[in-house]
């Protein structure tokens, strides 16, 4: 009977860490199929925006070197976690003001602001994702559950917005900024830290369950 109920509970944990798993890596291609529209749309100026921004703060002596930042380094396997949310928390705070969720050119000037500042995010997230379920340890636990209340205050900011903009766009003409913002106005959030602070931790623990418990043949 004791084998049986452990075996319950692994199976439990077992789907809870797929669902957990194919909702965040959905999160990542929702993202990811948002850059691709707007590279599509806006190439040049986008490119520019979703650069790291690394050689802006990082104080580097050689400007040279500065310059080339992007060219030596791959932003997807450099992530520089405290420059980031030091970059995040600043600009942050430069949120353009909207004044009418129906102007097309205030929607763009938005995610204009929104989009490094997610995907600086997302990469910080995908890397401290990746740290913990290939060592699973306390210590990148607690890092993951501190990423998640980092990010937090700019999901309470921006997904209200995103769905003010999605109630305007639907009457858009322009279909990319249809999905765009019908996309990015699918999540949720909790405007409790203890409630992301419990989930993260929940999500940890079901991903250590999963990965290491040893299950014995029923007698």
């Amino acid at each position: 009977m004791t084998n049986f109920i452990i075996l319950l509970l692994f199976i439990s944990s077992f789907q809870f860490s797929i669902s957990n798993r194919k909702q965040y890596h959905y999160d990542q291609k929702q993202f990811e199929e948002i850059i691709e529209i707007l590279k599509i749309k806006f190439t040049d100026e986008l490119e520019e925006l979703i650069s790291t921004n690394y050689n802006i703060e990082h104080h580097n002596d050689n400007p040279k070197q500065s310059e080339n930042y992007e060219s030596e380094v791959d932003s997807n396997d450099h992530v520089d976690i405290k420059l980031w949310n030091k970059l995040n928390e600043k600009d942050m705070k430069k949120m353009p003001v909207i004044d009418d969720y129906s102007d097309e050119a205030m929607a763009m000037q938005w995610l204009t602001w929104y989009i490094p500042i997610e995907q600086r995010h997302s990469q910080i997230t995908t890397l401290l994702n990746w740290n913990y379920e290939t060592n699973i340890t306390e210590e990148n636990q607690a890092a993951m559950t501190a990423q998640n209340l980092i990010r937090s205050p700019f999901t309470r900011l921006t997904l209200p917005i995103a769905k003010k903009f999605n109630e305007h766009m639907k009457y858009s003409k322009d279909d990319d900024l249809k999905r765009i913002f019908g996309r990015l106005a699918s999540g949720t959030v909790s405007n409790n830290n203890d409630d992301v602070k419990k989930s993260s931790e929940l999500h940890a623990q079901m991903e250590d369950i999963y990965s290491t418990t040893k299950v014995c043949e029923l007698n």
